[in-house]
């Protein structure tokens, strides 16, 4: 049995124990007891149609049996995602060279290191040659999932954050669409990676757009991260939101005297930002980025590659 399957069994029996259940009681009904015993035992593979049912048993939704999944990975992937997070904030080169390497060897079946492996070539291919530039094609057959689909899960929300400057317009266009349409009834429902990425798509996609002059296009996801972070009544988004639409209003401003009047006023709605939450991700990245638009002049980048405002964490 592999190790998600031993992980999930674990966290399953903990339930059932806090729970008072026996191990009869919790199997009855969905599968023979002898049949548990040699999941729990590793000798089958746990059979995923038994864990809405088993869910039910322990009062508990799926989301509830997955965040307690997610907090439980084995101490090595817990390893890997500290260092990962060590390496994009300080940009160490060295240390990131050799958590490259030991992604290679890991990241197997995991998706979750697979992105990894793939930021780290994104954000290092420049600086080193042991680390390969990005394959294209292996983020482009990724990206073509999330195309055709007509239901983005949480996963396609992270691969689109993390990689969307490697779309055609068109292709950026289709992504868009699919974000727009996400209803919040829906949105509700999903678990909290879908709730914690789809605003960071929309947030990166309305930067990118922007960046690109697609000012018209950017609206719409705008908008709809506007919408969103009204109804989660996020004040992080609602910070973001502001300072795309202020970003909007410089680049769209023909006039140089108000286009500055405009950038002073983004710099001291920054500023307060960075002085009442010192410590938020997400309010470093907007101050970092209006220091590269006021450098600027408020004029969109020549050169584009659009780094994320916010680098996403696993």
């Amino acid at each position: 049995m592999n190790e998600d399957s031993i992980i999930l069994v674990q966290i399953i029996e903990d339930l059932r124990k806090s729970r008072g259940l026996s191990q009869k009681e919790l199997v009855d009904t969905i599968l023979s007891e002898s049949s548990y015993v040699r999941i729990k035992k590793g000798k089958s593979e746990f059979p995923i149609y038994i864990l809405v049912p088993l869910a039910k048993k322990l009062n508990a939704r799926i989301e509830d049996i997955l965040d307690l999944y997610y907090r439980s990975e084995n101490h090595e992937y817990k390893n890997l995602f500290k260092r990962y997070n060590i390496v994009t904030d300080t940009h160490d080169i060295a240390e990131a060279i050799i958590l490259y390497e030991d992604l290679v060897n890991y990241q197997k079946n995991s998706l979750t290191l697979t992105r990894m492996r793939l930021l780290l070539e994104k954000y290092f291919a420049n600086d080193t040659r042991q680390i390969p530039e990005i394959d294209i094609l292996e983020v482009q057959a990724l990206m073509n999932q999330i195309l055709v689909t007509n239901h983005l899960t949480s996963y396609d929300l992270q691969f689109f954050a993390d990689f969307m400057t490697l779309l055609s317009m068109d292709q950026l266009q289709i992504v868009s669409q699919k974000l727009i349409d996400v209803d919040f009834n829906v949105m509700d429902s999903f678990n909290h990676f879908y709730k914690k990425y789809y605003p960071i798509c929309l947030g990166n996609l309305s930067d990118c757009l922007m960046d690109l002059g697609y000012f018209e296009e950017a609206k719409q996801p705008l908008s709809k991260l506007i919408a969103t972070a009204d109804h989660v009544d996020s004040i992080e988004l609602k910070m973001w939101a502001q300072y795309l639409e202020n970003v909007l209003a410089i680049y769209t401003e023909n006039q140089n005297n108000e286009k500055q009047n405009k950038l002073n006023k983004l710099n001291q709605i920054v500023t307060n930002w960075h002085n009442l939450l010192p410590s938020s991700r997400l309010v470093e990245g907007l101050h970092g980025g209006f220091q590269r638009l006021s450098d600027r002049n408020g004029d969109r980048p020549n050169n584009i590659h659009i780094p994320p405002v916010y680098i996403l964490k696993p």
